[in-house]
């Protein structure tokens, strides 16, 4: 049978979802639930003086309307509280289960409505009766940084959660001997996820005294149980977390929200089963966004181009509350180097609470930012010194002969930065021969000819993926014969069961479609971390490898006894254990299983332990770096603004790919969360802290007409830290896209002098770049140093 690791097979998922079969949270039915809607803020920051719920109460069908103080009998605290890894200061950035007398940004959750439908229960919501008294609100993080701004919350001295410095090497003595100097001010906007599923849960209640079911839209049912059984006075051995079906995640769906605890706090006191969806404009005022950074940088380059240090100063914006360890700012502050050979880095960085909601992981959890700031950087020196931009680059990437490469960084497990493997200036070379590079200068010129205004950019990015520590995989045979694969990874959408269903099959010489995946359900496997960090197929993939591997050995013991031979002579295959070149010699691996499972006082073969099945917790600590380089051509109306993309070439390189397809899909999408960063995604807020894009008429996704027929390539360097050989790729595709991007739209408008310092970039803001552009060619030109 020909190995199933790296061939294309068809998701096993697709099917049931492709015919309406799917069974999202929502699909999940349970007699006598109660659904919930919340009473939410209107205002960016208010004291709570009252809340009246009687108007709402005398509404038929409404059963329960609850604060905090109402769900303060079943919760062991009323404060989210977290244990902070990093030994940031986090004690009073963290939520609360409903408002604790003071709300801090548009739509944080006042009180929880239980009704016998949604549709009541948002009537309901509409008739409580809060008494505000509306407070100052801040919505830039540059202003909530300055001494005497508004607080955002009355318990804090100051808006400012952290500063902390990311540093190597000696970047004043890079500075003193630079040839040149150059220097940027950018901003990256918030954005949102939007899968196509909102978040969700259901607390299913088993009556008095026999436990919970908790179904949640969630990338990380374990750590949703872990909290929901230390914030609700409930018995963890009676509580079950699982998730059925989820409609994508992008990061957000990694947190644990007030919301969740609200609902499960709501049905342990009530007894009562209760279910929460929510709605599209929640998502865009309550889930966790991300990006909004901003960055004043330099770059000291000698007289070749090449960088010898970067230094400045990041400004991240937290928003109101944290929902999870604060790491995004240091991703961003300690990857800004990437694929990069630079000896020096000082980057200061501040973190700071603002009215708005709050900032976590949206796919790149602060590497896209940190491409972005590296990349302006790199075309600023090309554009400065007169150096073809891909050269520039050639000149300072990592050579492979340095792989490993170290960098003098700790990453937050407290080891040291790695890159581990990969070829970096090969992957550049052979995207610029496919993309035509050299080429393109002719065909601009004929373009510009006709009036047409094409560019042509590029951008590398790398991501350190499969973060550990572990993840579970247990892989067991029934008496059936049918094999279960159980891990504590989510499946989300990216097609993980079916990579799982392939790593373990292979082993047990099956097919895919013959294993099941039971994914993110604590009663399945007691441990597990789910689905962050493009870690899925390196931690439980590798945990499933090891874990089919260890019964494959047991089955083939079990069988070297059963059929006298010994075990070098045996192969699986086709479900059985049989004798290389005497098939007809064989034992299925459903009767190992039974045997295996035992019979009162009949013994197993020797040196045998009971039941066919194996629990692996892969560990590791160093990071797996993936790494792009992007090529992306557009065109640009000079009289709209609007911006084209013609051509997007991605070359990839994630280790050995377990299905080529599955990767060319998670690349496509992450390409396509790009695009929509740098074109399209504006979440707004007015100077009040007011949100003002909050439906899709305002807050635009890419879509069909957007995103051009994308082109991949792969190289496949094996990663020497797993025993698959693999990296990750789910937020690949996303890291370089905006660099690449704005660098081509760049390019397209270089008659213009455009110079773009800021993503999204709309086609207003495109026109008055290019009309002040035109403004400045046709004054008197006086002549600037560039250079120190």
């Amino acid at each position: 049978m020909s190995s199933l690791i790296g061939a294309r097979t068809l998701c096993l998922e697709d099917v049931p979802l492709l015919r309406g079969q799917g069974r999202y949270v929502d699909d999940i039915a349970v007699p006598g639930v109660l659904h919930a809607a919340f009473v939410r803020s209107p205002h960016p920051h208010a004291l709570i003086r009252n809340v009246s719920t009687q108007a709402a109460l005398a509404l038929p069908g409404v059963h329960a309307v609850l604060t905090l103080d109402d769900l303060a009998p079943v919760l062991r605290q009323r404060r989210m509280l977290r244990q902070s890894n990093s030994g940031m200061p986090l004690d009073k950035a963290w939520s609360f289960a409903l408002a604790e007398g003071e709300v801090s940004f548009v739509g944080e959750a006042v009180a929880i409505v239980l009704a016998d439908d949604r549709y009541i229960a948002e009537d309901a919501a509409a008739r409580v009766d809060v008494d505000y008294e509306v407070l100052p609100a801040v919505s830039d993080c540059r202003k909530a940084a300055e001494p005497g701004a508004p607080a955002v919350r009355r318990e804090f001295g100051s808006n400012v959660v952290a500063t902390y410095k990311v540093a190597f090497g000696d970047a004043d003595a890079a500075f003193r001997k630079a040839a040149h100097v150059f220097h940027e001010d950018l901003w990256q906007h918030r954005g949102t996820a939007h899968p196509i599923e909102a978040r969700g849960i259901l607390a299913e209640v088993h009556g008095a005294h026999a436990g919970m079911t908790v179904w949640a839209s969630t990338q990380k049912a374990h750590d949703l149980f872990q909290s929901l059984a230390s914030l609700v006075d409930l018995d963890e051995n009676r509580l079950r977390v699982a998730t059925p079906d989820v409609g994508g995640g992008f990061g957000p769906k990694l947190c644990v929200y007030p919301e969740d605890v609200a609902v499960v706090a709501a049905a342990r006191l009530t007894n009562r089963s209760v279910k929460w969806i929510e709605d599209r404009r929640e998502h865009f005022t309550n889930a966790v966004q991300e990006r909004d950074q901003y960055w004043s940088i330099d770059a000291a380059v000698d007289a070749d181009a090449k960088v010898l240090g970067v230094r400045g100063a990041l400004l991240h914006d937290l928003g109101a509350y944290a929902l999870q360890d604060v790491n995004l700012p240091y991703n961003s502050a300690s990857g800004v180097t990437g694929p990069y050979m630079i000896p020096a880095l000082a980057m200061e960085v501040t973190i700071v609470h603002t009215n708005k909601v709050g900032v976590s992981s949206v796919r790149g959890a602060g590497y896209p930012q940190a491409a972005f700031a590296m990349e302006r950087l790199l075309d600023r020196v090309a554009r400065e010194l007169g150096v073809d931009r891909a050269e520039v680059r050639r000149r300072n990437l990592i050579p492979p002969e340095k792989m490993p490469y170290e960098k003098p960084l700790k990453a937050r497990s407290g080891i040291t930065v790695q890159l581990d493997s990969g070829d970096y200036p090969a992957c550049q070379a052979e995207l610029l021969q496919a993309a035509g590079w050299d080429d393109f200068p002719r065909r601009q010129g004929e373009a510009r000819a006709q009036g047409r205004y094409i560019g042509i950019g590029l951008a590398h990015g790398i991501k350190g993926s499969g973060r550990g520590p572990f993840e579970s995989g247990l892989v067991r045979v029934g008496r059936s014969g049918r094999v279960s694969v159980f891990t504590g990874a989510a499946a989300i959408g990216q097609g993980v069961r079916t990579a799982l269903a392939q790593i373990c099959a292979d082993q047990l010489g099956i097919g895919a479609e013959e294993v099941s995946v039971v994914t993110g359900d604590t009663a399945g496997v007691s441990l597990g971390l789910g689905a962050f960090a493009s870690r899925q197929t390196v931690t439980a993939g590798s945990s499933v490898l090891l874990a089919a591997r260890s019964v494959a050995e047991k089955a083939r013991k079990v069988a070297s006894h059963l059929l006298e031979a010994a075990e070098h002579d045996l192969e699986i295959a086709e479900g059985e254990v049989r004798v290389v070149g005497a098939p007809q010699l064989a034992v299925k691996l459903g009767d190992i299983a039974r045997l295996l499972q035992g019979a009162p006082g009949y013994g197993f073969p020797p040196g045998v332990d009971p039941g066919l099945e194996a629990n692996c917790h892969f560990r590791v600590d160093a990071l797996a770096y993936a790494n792009g380089c992007h090529v992306a051509e557009v065109e640009v109306d000079v009289e709209t603004g609007a911006v084209y993309v013609l051509r997007y070439i991605a070359m990839q390189d994630s280790g050995r790919l377990i299905n080529p397809m599955i990767v060319d899909g998670q690349v496509y999408g992450g390409i396509a969360h790009g695009i929509g960063n740098t074109l399209l995604e504006w979440m707004g807020y007015d100077d009040a802290g007011q949100p003002v894009t909050t439906n899709f008429a305002d807050y635009l996704l890419p879509t069909a007409t957007d995103v051009p027929m994308m082109e991949t390539m792969y190289r496949q360097t094996p990663c020497p830290l797993n025993p698959l050989g693999v990296k990750g790729v789910g937020e690949a595709g996303t890291i370089p896209a905006a660099p690449a991007l704005v660098s081509a739209i760049e390019d397209a408008l270089a008659p213009f002098g455009v110079r773009i310092a800021q993503v999204p970039i709309r086609p207003d803001e495109l026109i008055a770049l290019i009309t002040a552009g035109a403004a400045h060619r046709a004054a008197p030109r006086h002549t600037e140093a560039v250079g120190v």
